[in-house]
């Protein structure tokens, strides 16, 4: 799997295949925001994947797409060709949903 982004910006997860182009699995993913602590915690510089993706595809000077591709690899365990829906938060990462 990796994350790419769409033309709105907006956080798309893609499937590798054996063989043929990769798939969107954007379906499987569902984004959380909430916040697990007081009112006055945040996290210490909750990294942003769509700057960060933009700012290394411009210095690599490769298309964001291709970053994503090379660099953005998740490795997300198969459920034995039952499809897993995944929760992902920013800074926490993914979990099983």
């Amino acid at each position: 799997y990796y994350l790419d982004l769409d033309d709105d910006n907006l956080l798309r997860l893609y499937r590798f295949e054996r063989y043929g182009p990769c798939t969107e699995q954007t379906g499987l993913l569902r984004f959380e925001d909430f916040r697990p602590f007081g009112s006055n915690i945040e996290f210490f510089d909750t990294p942003d994947y769509a700057t960060s993706l933009q700012v290394l595809s411009e210095r690599m000077g490769i298309e964001p797409a291709e970053c994503a591709r090379r660099l953005g690899v998740i490795d997300l365990p198969d459920n034995k060709g039952t499809e897993t829906m995944w929760s992902y938060h920013s800074a926490l990462g993914f979990q099983r949903s």
